[in-house]
């Protein structure tokens, strides 16, 4: 099983897959990677009384931190932030970025989230 934020990292760099992947060589992170792990936890605790009103989604529940995989497929992850609504399940992903508009690499590792949640029946929405 392959995690989905390596499909984003592949496209970034296909040599940080090797390296985690097929080595046992530790990485040393560069310190916005930290800061981003600290962007995360910020976003979590806040998105907990937040109303993601700009998104202009008629949502029913927030999930956070929501483990998902296809075994079928082969991926696996675990999604920030999922808006489940009538018609539509929503995935958002964090990110500690500048420019504020997402990369290729971003947009993919959110289509592959978002594939994860397209498997996953309106029965198994309803027990989050």
């Amino acid at each position: 099983m392959i995690p989905v934020n390596l499909i984003r990292q592949f496209h970034f760099c296909p040599r940080i897959v090797y390296y985690s992947l097929l080595t046992n060589i530790k990485p040393v992170y560069p310190k916005h990677v930290e800061l981003g792990l600290k962007y995360h936890e910020v976003q979590e605790k806040l998105s907990k009384n937040r109303k993601f009103k700009k998104l202009k989604i008629d949502y029913q529940k927030i999930v956070l931190n929501k483990f998902l995989e296809d075994t079928e497929l082969g991926i696996y992850g675990k999604v920030d932030l999922v808006l489940i609504a009538k018609e539509e399940v929503v995935p958002i992903e964090f990110k500690f970025i500048k420019p504020k508009k997402p990369s290729y690499s971003h947009i993919l590792q959110l289509f592959g989230y978002g594939y994860l949640l397209k498997s996953i029946t309106a029965k198994s929405l309803k027990e989050w």
